[in-house]
């Protein structure tokens, strides 16, 4: 875990590197959400057609993987 406090620039020029941690839970989340509205939409006749998840503890919400180049 990095010891320095994380900054984010609003239009994504100043990004954090994103944590092993971080990167697990964001598979972990997305994993879950696909399932979930798998199961959700099954449910009823037409299914659900609306959904809404919050993650109150996304930080600024992006990220830069160093190890891949990636934005998260």
């Amino acid at each position: 875990m990095s010891n320095s406090k994380a900054k984010w620039g609003a239009d994504g020029s100043e990004l954090p590197t994103i944590d092993p941690h971080t990167k697990a839970k964001h598979q972990i989340i997305e994993e879950y959400i696909e399932n979930l509205i798998i199961t959700l939409y099954g449910k009823t006749r037409y299914g659900e057609r609306t959904f809404t998840f919050i993650d109150g503890f996304c930080g600024g919400g992006m990220y830069d993987d160093q190890e891949s180049s990636r934005k998260w």
